[in-house]
């Protein structure tokens, strides 16, 4: 959740991070569970979307427990490698 960037703008600006040693190696990498998220949206300023931001991540980290993502994060495992 790149500070101020949307979804679309972390993914277009990407390779700056697979780009780096070891990005392969990380193990949310080899198992496709990397996310971009819009920071912007949800997480970057105190507020009342806060708590949305809390139910994304839970749904991100937990998804049997939470089967209903919120919008706002887009999986990049696999094209980022």
């Amino acid at each position: 959740m790149p500070c101020g960037l949307s979804v679309e703008r972390t993914l277009l600006e990407l390779d700056r991070l697979t780009s780096r040693s070891g990005w392969a190696a990380l193990p949310a990498v080899m198992q496709e569970e990397v996310y971009a998220v819009d920071g912007p949206a949800y997480f970057n300023r105190p507020g009342p979307r806060l708590v949305d931001g809390l139910e994304l991540l839970a749904a991100l980290f937990h998804p049997r427990l939470f089967p209903s993502r919120p919008p706002g994060a887009r999986r990049i495992g696999s094209m980022a490698v």
